[in-house]
This record gives C-alpha cells, structure tokens and sequence, in this order.
C-alpha cells in the first residue's frame, strides 16, 4: 500500500573541509575579483566579521564562515544547492594549494509528522523505551546518533542524527553527514574531485535515509523497502 510521506519543511545544506585557511583573504569582494558571485551579490552581502582569525558573511542564498582550521559554506534554501556547490568549486580552484584533510557533504531537513501519536511511535521505534524504564522515569528520545561505513568503500563514514524537531509540534529533525578522509597532504583538487564524483551520489543516499525514517514514521516499516 503506497503511503504518503511528509514533505520538508525545512531542507539545508552544507559543506565542511578542514585544512589549513587564511580567513582574511575571504571576503565577498575576493569572490567578486575572481569571477565566483556577481557584483551586485557583494554588495548586498552582510559582513559579520573579517580578520586573521574568522571570516563570516552572507549573501542571500548562502553564509560562509572560516576559520584557520575549518572552512563551512550552506544555504537554508533547497533550490540554492547546485549554486552553493559550483560556488565552493571555484573557491577550492581559487586557493587550490591550500591542504584540505577531510570533506563533510551534510543536509539537514525537518519534517512535520500527520499527528503526535505517530510522532511517539517513531521515537519509540529508532530508541525502544523498554530498555531505559527500569532505570528512568518516562524515557523519551532526545537525539539519536548512528554512524556507519561508506557504501562506496572511499575512507571516512556516514552519519546520520535524528532529534524532535524544534522548528514544530510532533517534528523530526534528520542531519546527515557523509565524510570524506584522506591520510595524504592533499591540495584542494582533491576535495574538487571527490565533491564532483559524489554530489549526487550523497543527494541520493540522503533522499533515501529520509524516505526509510518517514516510511518507519508514517507507515510503521521497520526494514529498508525492497
């Protein structure tokens, strides 16, 4: 029987390296006198702050923070990601003698659950009550956090966290983070070739861990369909 499964109300997306960065080049004029965003795009941009230690700004259609040890680019808007994606392609090319160590590709989404009864019969599905009653007065799931090996034998994991919703009532919150390791000193094309052969590889697995955790939510299957 088909079973119709909640639609997200919120879809984000982000993509984290760690490495070795100079936050102060990072500035949305630097992105302008290389071609990466239009003008007009840096001049609507708000600038947090810029200094040898932190560069964080955003532009409409996404935020970018770096640090010296950790660059972050998202966007809260679904329709931004392929953007988002080619914007940091062209970034990594940019400075693309810059060590890069690990790659995280993560989308986070909430979903709004048909009732509040289905809502507790999903958290006590992923996280059964029965083990924590007898040393717990009404145990209930506050975050779940599951980690396992990448499916296409590449170093690094998938991890997949579950938490109520705070964005709204009988909500899941779902974040998935797909990472990448490399044990070498690598120069970003490294990150640019993994990021072009697994954008839509780590699109799809993230579609098909939401749709199994609604079909769990909504329909009560508890095993991956056939």
């Amino acid at each position: 029987m088909s079973v119709d499964l909640p639609r997200a109300e919120l879809d984000s997306m982000s993509i984290v390296l760690v490495g070795a960065f100079n936050p102060r080049i990072f500035h949305p004029a630097w992105l302008v006198a290389h071609g990466l965003v239009p003008e007009g795009d840096a001049d609507t941009a708000e600038i947090n702050i810029i200094n040898n230690n932190v560069s964080l700004f955003t532009f409409d259609w996404c935020r970018i923070e770096v640090l010296e040890n950790r660059f972050l680019i998202g966007s809260h808007t679904a329709s931004n990601v392929d953007i988002v994606r080619d914007l940091i392609l062209g970034m990594l090319r940019t400075i693309q003698y810059t060590p890069i160590e690990r790659m995280g590709l993560n989308r986070q989404c909430h979903f709004r659950l048909p009732n509040e009864m289905l809502w507790h019969d999903f958290g006590h599905r992923i996280a059964p009550k029965a083990v924590w009653e007898p040393i717990l007065k009404n145990p209930g799931m506050r975050s779940i956090n599951i980690e396992g090996a990448r499916e296409d034998g590449l170093p690094g994991h998938t991890r997949v966290v579950v938490e109520p919703s705070k964005r709204s009532d009988h909500g899941i919150y779902v974040d998935i983070n797909d990472e990448f390791v490399t044990d070498d000193e690598n120069d970003t094309e490294w990150a640019c070739q993994i990021l072009e052969e697994n954008w839509e590889p780590h699109r799809r697995t993230s579609e098909r861990i939401f749709d199994h955790l609604l079909r769990i939510a909504v329909g009560g299957v508890d095993n991956e369909p056939a």
